[in-house]
């Protein structure tokens, strides 16, 4: 018996991927299995979608959103970064090409004279 051909008793295993990659994984199998999708136009297609459409879309969402609406940035001593919530309407890799902007790429707006009191 090898290490993956065992009595799962009172164990699961837990997948490494999300639970929309699964969900990915699965239509993927279903759509070239009954011959919907021709496996290497899907990897064309999955192709574009990572390095033309998709990862940089969030990014750019995100980006355009501080441009226009602008953002806080609290000085706590460390290098400044971006953080926020996980959600699952994106993939948190999208967001990584947030670590690409710099200090330089913002306008800093002195609202100190917009106190009340």
């Amino acid at each position: 018996m090898s290490a993956d051909d065992h009595d799962h008793g009172d164990h699961h295993h837990r997948s490494e991927l999300s639970e929309m990659q699964l969900r990915v994984r699965a239509l993927e199998t279903i759509l070239t299995q009954k011959g919907y999708v021709d496996p290497t136009a899907l990897n064309v297609i999955i192709e574009t979608y990572e390095t033309k459409i998709g990862p940089h879309v969030g990014a750019r969402v995100v980006a355009k959103a501080l441009k226009t609406y602008g953002m806080i940035l609290a000085d706590n001593g460390s290098n400044w970064f971006i953080s926020g919530a996980s959600d699952h309407k994106y993939r948190d890799d999208d967001l990584r090409s947030l670590k690409d902007l710099k200090g330089s790429d913002f306008e800093v707006v002195d609202t100190s004279g917009l106190r009340n009191g």
